[in-house]
């Protein structure tokens, strides 16, 4: 799978990824539970 985004043959644009650092993971939970679908990530950074 790697290998495959890495050569361009899945592209990864059609994602919307929306990071949150350690200390706001309350409203990590919250932005992911209001913005929850196809294609939307909320992610935890450390």
């Amino acid at each position: 799978m790697v290998a495959l985004v890495r050569s361009g043959l899945i592209p990864l644009d059609a994602f919307d990824i929306t990071p949150f650092g350690l200390d706001a993971a309350n409203e990590a939970v919250a932005h992911a539970a209001s913005h929850a679908g196809p294609f939307k990530l909320t992610v935890l950074r450390p």
